[in-house]
């Protein structure tokens, strides 16, 4: 049925290499998917608007190769406050401390000018960016409207997908959590398909009631593994996308 799979995402959902020596769930994903093309874009620290656009552009890319019905996509959300700005002169932004190994900026397309914005980098651009945007009302409905964007277009071209979160739980938290209730915010969470979601609070939320959180806020091995076998493939087999055998 399937014969391209991509899959976007933060750190939760790279497939392999730094911070991680192990197979991560995309990776151990392909089993259940053996013969197709893979496309594993996402990267370490990213926000929900690069998260968005990796999948715009990596769809609209395989959609020159394969029919609708034979791709099949995996979003798995960050957290909410993660920005990210486009710059064609290198901006004066780190990384994280104990994480050196991060590219950035980074790309989505070709050029390496995605500069990632974080409240824990500490340079001027992002205390600045912080300093004058750092509301969780903007944070919730900007997140919202990613994923709003994403689904629009998934639908729009028939494409097969299912989505997650990592971090931020607040989208899965019910209609009635103070944020998704917000005047500003609630005529987007109306929109948004929650039946294309894992229904998990988050994979962090996960990882932390069955003690499978590394120091570093991962999951560890035993737990990446588990949450695959337990959480998402019976999600894809009760939407029909892995067969049950």
């Amino acid at each position: 049925m399937f014969k391209n799979l991509i899959i976007c995402g933060c750190s939760y959902s790279i497939e392999l290499g730094e911070p991680f020596h192990y197979e991560t769930w995309p990776s151990l994903l392909t089993r259940y998917f053996p013969k197709m093309v893979y496309k594993f874009p996402a990267h370490i620290g990213v926000g929900n608007g690069y998260i968005s656009r990796t999948v715009l552009y990596n769809v609209s890319e395989s959609l020159k190769n394969f029919e609708s019905n034979e791709i099949l996509v995996g979003v798995v959300w960050s957290g909410i406050s993660r920005k990210e700005v486009y710059h064609t002169d290198k901006l004066p932004i780190n990384v994280w401390v104990g994480h050196d190994g991060i590219n950035n900026p980074c790309k989505i397309v070709k050029d390496y000018k995605w500069n990632l914005i974080h409240e824990a980098m500490d340079n001027d651009v992002s205390k600045s960016v912080y300093k004058y945007d750092n509301d969780v009302i903007h944070h919730t409905l900007s997140s919202y409207e990613h994923i709003l964007r994403t689904q629009l277009y998934l639908d729009k071209h028939n494409i097969n997908y299912f989505m997650g979160v990592a971090l931020d739980n607040t989208i899965m938290s019910g209609p009635d959590h103070y944020l998704n209730t917000h005047e500003e915010i609630k005529y987007t969470y109306d929109q948004i398909n929650l039946d294309n979601f894992i229904p998990v609070s988050s994979m962090f939320d996960w990882g932390k009631q069955n003690n499978y959180l590394q120091e570093d806020g991962h999951l560890s091995i035993e737990g990446t593994k588990k949450f695959l076998k337990t959480q998402i493939v019976p999600y894809l087999i009760s939407k029909g996308y892995i067969l049950n055998k």
